[in-house]
């Protein structure tokens, strides 16, 4: 028996499974097929957390944040660098994305945790690397054993980033070894160190992880995300991998095909500049990309106040960034046009058109499009026209600002910008769920258009049958205490998270901010 709609839980988890049918294939010339289709993974890293909820991440809030990246025609998810919550799995079967799943980010040796600062020495060590050798076959049975079953996963991947340079493995072939992120770091800690475990070691340990991950599951290739393939390449690594993933690594895909015919690759992690892009796209025998990141996370800062890493597509709101578009615009066939602004010279983009009157004051307007061309109105009147740039985007620099609105056009696509007023209210759209609800806020004036650059702080109260479970506005540096029932909108936006305390029953938002009219929502559940 198979229960629908409010009987579902306990009793349909025990009895009932979803099943599906696929057949993969990576092919060394032609990349990645599933169900004979070819497709390019079109993928990001994510990272388990939400903001404000932490890691205990209830499944309505990431179906808003994946059906968003499918939106801007992402396809492929890298669950960085863990087994994730099960709920991720399923939404990702259910929602047609490929996965590749990933258990390690060390293995028999330490890597540095940076809890002074980015490359601040000396670096502390925690993680798995004291239990490896005692628990790695029961690590990896239990890892293939809970997901096996989902069709999305397409890649077990056995480790991330295991051969970066210095840290610790190195090697006598290389007097200096520099990795993706060691801009700063001293020149001392990138030479070789005999005192440093040796990367001849990795091979062994990879064929092991590999062998017994196809004991459990011979039916999906194994790979690793490298961090150094110019080193691990020699060391008999790829021997250990069906699929080879680089991190950061694009200029070296051509040479490694040439000289590995017969293996297939893979972009694991990389970066969002349409370069990294150009290169899976023009290289069939690149499977695709994974962006670092998809989302933005807690951890991995720069320097408090900020707490967080600010590398997605999405905050961690939720809310699209400017990379979302450019995203959109090379990974979607969806026409749309998304249109922003900054002072000239500036590169302060916003979807603000309030600037001071008068020809003196130029503004820079950069517009995103899957389009060939576009073509920019000013109240209504032609402006300019330009082609897509090196960057992705359209850009229209040191336009004369004058009041009214600015329009971008692409075919039938358009976006525009107009002047705002004063925020005079708050503005709701409740996106109702089972284990949660999640509010969208905007600030907004009396046209109800949103005010860009708004930081009203903003008060919500839960009454009834609920709880406020957190306000989150996506800013890394706000460092506001998650309890707190108040906080400040960034760009005139925050999402507010409340949890049912009943299993039926009626909750009301109550949303205030200082000078503003307030908003209430009545929710039934």
């Amino acid at each position: 028996m198979r229960l629908t709609g409010d009987e579902r839980g306990k009793e349909e988890d025990a009895f009932y499974a979803q099943v599906a049918f696929r057949t993969i294939r990576f092919d060394a010339d032609e990349g990645f097929f599933c169900n004979g289709v070819s497709y390019k993974l079109k993928g990001v890293c994510l990272h388990e957390d939400a903001g404000c909820l932490g890691a205990a991440v209830p499944e309505e809030v990431w179906e808003r944040r994946f059906r968003k990246l499918k939106n801007c025609g992402c396809n492929a998810i890298r669950m960085s660098h863990n087994p994730h919550a099960e709920c991720l799995y399923s939404l990702c079967d259910r929602l047609g994305f490929f996965v590749m799943d990933e258990l390690y980010d060390e293995w028999a040796n330490p890597k540095n945790k940076w809890t002074r600062g980015h490359n601040v020495y000396p670096p502390s060590h925690q993680g798995i690397t004291e239990d490896f050798w005692s628990c790695w076959q029961e690590d990896m049975r239990s890892f293939v054993f809970a997901h096996r079953n989902h069709a999305s996963i397409i890649l077990w991947s056995i480790g991330n980033e295991i051969d970066y340079p210095n840290d610790p493995y190195c090697s006598p072939l290389f007097k200096e070894m520099t990795g993706n992120n060691d801009a700063d770091k001293p020149a001392a800690e990138r030479m070789y160190n005999p005192n440093h475990p040796d990367i001849s070691q990795l091979p062994r340990i990879a064929a092991m992880l590999s062998r017994e991950v196809k004991k459990y599951d011979a039916s999906r290739p194994v790979t690793m995300a490298l961090a150094f393939p110019e080193l691990s390449e020699g060391t008999g690594v790829y021997n250990a991998l069906d699929v080879v993933g680089f991190n950061y690594k694009e200029a070296l895909y051509s040479k490694n095909h040439t000289r590995h015919p017969a293996k297939s690759f893979t972009g694991s992690e990389n970066s969002h500049s349409v370069a990294a892009w150009e290169a899976v796209k023009n290289n069939a025998f690149i499977s695709g990309q994974f962006l670092w990141t998809g989302i933005d996370y807690l951890g991995e800062a720069r320097g408090w106040p900020v707490h967080a890493s600010p590398a997605g597509l999405l905050d961690m709101a939720g809310f699209e960034k400017s990379g979302y578009y450019l995203r959109k615009s090379l990974w979607s066939q969806e026409a749309f046009v998304y249109m922003e602004s900054s002072p000239a010279g500036k590169e302060q983009w916003s979807r603000s058109w309030n600037y001071a009157a008068g020809e003196s004051t130029l503004v820079d307007v950069r517009v995103f499009s899957t389009a060939a061309e576009v073509s920019l109105l000013l109240n209504g009147k032609p402006l300019a026209s330009a082609k897509k740039n090196a960057e992705g985007c359209f850009l229209f620099p040191a336009i004369p600002y004058s009041e009214g609105k600015i329009s971008a056009h692409a075919g039938a696509a358009k976006d525009e910008l107009c002047p705002t007023k004063a925020a005079v209210a708050i503005s709701c759209t409740l996106l109702k769920g089972r284990q949660m609800h999640q509010a969208e806020i905007s600030i907004v004036d009396g046209d109800g258009r949103l005010v860009w650059g708004e930081q009203s702080l903003v008060t919500a109260e839960v009454r009834g049958d609920g709880a406020l479970a957190g306000l989150e506005n996506g800013d890394v540096a706000d460092i506001t205490e998650y309890a707190s029932h108040s906080r400040h909108a960034r760009n005139g936006r925050l999402i507010a998270y409340l949890s049912p305390t009943a299993s039926h029953g009626t909750m009301q938002l109550l949303l205030s901010a200082e000078g503003k009219s307030g908003c209430a929502i009545d929710i039934a559940y």
